[in-house]
C-alpha cells in the first residue's frame, strides 16, 4: 500500500514518509512498516500477523505499487485523484479513482473471471467506469496473442485494450480489436498519455475481414493435429461433404461481432452452411453451438450479439461486399 495515516490522521504518500514516524493504516489503525530503498519502490505494509481488509483483499508486487506511483505522481495536479481508498458500499479498495467517477485497475496477473466481473459491477453500481490495465503483450506487424484471461480485460464496445510497462513507463492502447481465432488478435497499436484514459475512444466502423486460404488451411491443419474424431470443425466439413472439396468463398469470414465469440468463424460458418443445406437450421440451436468469451463488462445480450453476427453474415454474402485484410492473417 502507498498510503498511510500520521500521527495527525493525515494521508501520507509513501514517497514523502519519514523513517521514524510512526504510520497506521487507514482503514484498521495498526501500525505500518514503511519500506523504502533505493532499489525499492516506497510503500508501506502490514505486519504479518497483521488482519485488515487492506492486507487480505490483494498481495501486490513492487511492480504494481510502481504503476499506482507512476499514475498517481503524473495527475495528481492535473484532476482529483484518489489512491487506495476504501469504498465502504461495496467494500473494495480501487488501485486509483480520478474524480470521483473513474476507477483505474491495474492487473498483471490472472484472478477468476467471476471476481473480475464482480469487481467491476461493484464500480458501475456507484456509477463508476472502470478501466482495466493489464501487462504488455508482444505485437508483430498488427497482430498479438492473448491469453484468455488478457482477452476478457479487453473493452468490447470501445475495441481496445490498455496494457502498461511500468519499466519503461509505456502506456499502449490496443484499438481497433478484432480476434482471428481464440488466442490470436490484429489491432492497431497507439502509445497515449495518463490523461487520454479521461476519455472514451467511440468506434466509428469496423470492417469485415476475409480469412486468406493460407490461413483457413492453417486452421485445418491446426484442428487434425488434435487428432480428435469428434473435432468440431472437421466434423462438420466433413458431414458437410466439404473435407475434400475446395474452399466455399462463404466460409472464413470474420464479422464485427466475432470479437464476442470464441468458436472459431470456419466452424459456425460451417455449421450454418449444413444446417441450411439439411433445411433443419434454428436459431436456438445455432445460440446452443456457439461459445462467447467472457469480458470483465457483462453487460451485452448473447442473443442479441448472435443475431446481429447472423445479419452481418447474411449482408455480406447477399451484397459480396467483403473487405479484405491489408495484410496476411
Amino acid at each position: 500500500m502507498l498510503i498511510g495515516l500520521n500521527k495527525n490522521n493525515e494521508r501520507v504518500f509513501a514517497q514523502h514518509a519519514k523513517p521514524h514516524e510512526i504510520y497506521k493504516c487507514p482503514d484498521c489503525l495498526s501500525e505500518l512498516i514503511l519500506k523504502k530503498g533505493k532499489h525499492t519502490v516506497a510503500h508501506f505494509a502490514h505486519r504479518a500477523n497483521s488482519y485488515c481488509l487492506r492486507n487480505s483483499y490483494k498481495k501486490e508486487s513492487l511492480i504494481h505499487l510502481a504503476s499506482k506511483h507512476h499514475i498517481y505522481s503524473q495527475l495528481n495536479d492535473k484532476v482529483m485523484i484518489d489512491m487506495e481508498y476504501y469504498l465502504s458500499e461495496i467494500d473494495q479498495i480501487p488501485d486509483i479513482i480520478i474524480n470521483k467517477n473513474i476507477v483505474v485497475e491495474f492487473q498483471y496477473s490472472p484472478i477468476s473471471l467471476d471476481l473480475l466481473m464482480d469487481r467491476t459491477e461493484g464500480f458501475k453500481a456507484l456509477n463508476m467506469r472502470v478501466i482495466w490495465i493489464g501487462k504488455e503483450i508482444d505485437y508483430h506487424n498488427g497482430v498479438f496473442r492473448l491469453s484468455y484471461f488478457e482477452a476478457a480485460l479487453i473493452n468490447h464496445i470501445e475495441r481496445t485494450l490498455i496494457t502498461y510497462n511500468p519499466h519503461n513507463k509505456t502506456l499502449i492502447r490496443y484499438e481497433g480489436i478484432q480476434p482471428l481465432d481464440k488466442y490470436t488478435f490484429i489491432g492497431n497499436r497507439n502509445k497515449i498519455e495518463w490523461e487520454d484514459l479521461l476519455k472514451g475512444h467511440p468506434v466509428h466502423h469496423v470492417p469485415n475481414l476475409y480469412l486468406t486460404d493460407s490461413a483457413y488451411h492453417h486452421y485445418l491443419s491446426k484442428c487434425r493435429q488434435r487428432r480428435n474424431v469428434l473435432e468440431p470443425t472437421l466434423s462438420l466439413l466433413y458431414n458437410a461433404r466439404l473435407i475434400h472439396k475446395d474452399r466455399l468463398q462463404i466460409i472464413g469470414i470474420i464479422v464485427p461481432e466475432q470479437i464476442y465469440f470464441l468458436t472459431h468463424c470456419i466452424t459456425w460458418q460451417t455449421y450454418l452452411y449444413y444446417e441450411m443445406e439439411k433445411k433443419t437450421f434454428t436459431f436456438e440451436n445455432f445460440f446452443k453451438f456457439m461459445k462467447f468469451r467472457t469480458f470483465y463488462d457483462c453487460h451485452f445480450s448473447k442473443k442479441e450479439i448472435l443475431a446481429k453476427a447472423l445479419n452481418s453474415y447474411i449482408s455480406i454474402i447477399h451484397q459480396k461486399s467483403i473487405s479484405r485484410a491489408k495484410m496476411t492473417v
